[in-house]
Parts: C-alpha cells; sequence; structure tokens
C-alpha cells in the first residue's frame, strides 16, 4: 500500500514568501518612479497649453496675462489627476513670462516652471 502526502512544507512555504517579498521590494521603486514621471507629464502638458495661451493673448492684446483669468482659463480646465487649479499660477514681462505649477516633484525645486519669451515662443522648463 502506498501512503501520499499532500499539500506543502512549511520551509517550502517560507522560500515562496521570501521571494514574493524580495520581487515586491523591487516593484516599489518602480511604480514611485512612474507616479514621478505621470506627475510631471500632466504639469508640463497644462503648463505648455498656459504658454500658448499667454502668448496668443499676448499677441493678440499686446497686454501680459498676469494670473489665470487673464489667459482665459477656466478652473475646470486645469483640473487632472494630480493637480487642480490652485496649483498653477503665471507673472512676469513680455519676454521672460513664467508659468509654474507647484508640488510637481519630492526634491529639488519642487515645482515645475516654463519661462517664455512671448514674442518669439521660445520656452524652457526649469527641469
Amino acid at each position: 500500500m502506498h501512503s501520499y502526502t499532500r499539500g506543502f512544507t512549511l520551509l517550502e512555504l517560507l522560500i515562496v514568501v521570501s521571494v514574493v517579498g524580495v520581487l515586491s521590494l523591487a516593484a516599489v521603486p518602480l511604480l514611485a518612479s512612474n507616479t514621478r514621471d505621470a506627475r510631471s507629464s500632466e504639469a508640463r502638458a497644462a503648463l505648455g497649453v498656459m504658454k500658448d495661451r499667454g502668448r496668443a493673448v499676448y499677441q493678440r492684446n499686446k497686454t501680459v496675462p498676469r494670473n489665470l483669468n487673464a489667459l482665459g482659463i477656466k478652473t475646470s480646465e486645469l483640473k487632472g489627476t494630480y493637480f487642480s487649479h490652485t496649483n498653477y499660477s503665471c507673472r512676469g514681462s513680455a519676454t521672460a513670462w513664467t508659468a509654474t505649477c507647484t508640488r510637481v516633484f519630492d526634491d529639488g525645486p519642487t515645482s515645475l516652471t516654463i519661462t517664455s519669451n512671448l514674442n518669439s515662443g521660445s520656452a524652457r522648463f526649469n527641469r
């Protein structure tokens, strides 16, 4: 007569739990990096729209827009997954106009800013 044992030994279960733990530790930085990239992408897209609107307002009226209302942007247009209209601002002159989104990054300068020349349309981000 044969006797069969079914199931796993305690050692086998401990090994599986250890492997799952190590794999999950490797996944956490990847998820954090993806979230950081998503936050940055959302802010860059909104700041790009603000820059384009700022240039259009300046070219049409020859006045530098110094707030979201002057850009003609409704608060609902800046409601995203990570940021709302309260995170965005703009200021400056025709040759050094800036739009900023706050709390984008955890380190360094935490804000993302685009600086634009409203005459030429050239622009650059601070990071």
